[in-house]
């Protein structure tokens, strides 16, 4: 709904979904390897393989224990998924009772100065964490700055 809504707020109609049987439908895994279906109208703005996680509590702690954890074990599940995808990076967005939704991306992200992330180290690559609508604020941006 987030993704929509923000697509929507700069001019971008897209049906955007969780993928059947919560990415493990044969086909629909296929074409889409995540969990989330994305038209192609949205790549150029947001190119991501969505892995979505809801868990009781979330320990943010194992950011700094790598490969330990729920959220180290989510990030290669997101990996795996983005792998079959070469168009899409990995996008894991994740949220526990009572917290904001939060996401991890690839580093190459351009993020501006006065936004808020952390940058962690997972298997040899730069990750940022941030909050998920802060990353819809980045990505939709492009497409803000290129109205006439």
């Amino acid at each position: 709904k987030q993704i929509s809504a923000a697509a929507a707020a700069v001019g971008i109609q897209a049906d955007v979904y969780r993928t059947p049987s919560s990415g493990g439908h044969p086909v629909a895994s296929k074409m889409h390897p995540s969990d989330i279906v994305l038209p192609d109208s949205l790549l150029p703005y947001f190119p991501y393989a969505v892995e979505c996680k809801f868990h009781k509590e979330v320990n943010l702690s194992h950011l700094w224990s790598p490969k330990k954890g729920l959220i180290w074990q989510w990030l290669e599940q997101v990996i795996k998924s983005a792998g079959s995808a070469s168009s899409r990076r990995p996008l894991l967005v994740f949220r526990a009772n009572r917290s904001e939704c939060l996401c991890i991306v690839p580093a190459s992200l351009s993020v501006k100065n006065g936004i808020p992330f952390l940058r962690v180290q997972f298997l040899d690559l730069e990750w940022f964490v941030l909050r998920f609508d802060t990353l819809l604020e980045i990505c939709f941006a492009k497409k803000i700055k290129s109205k006439p």
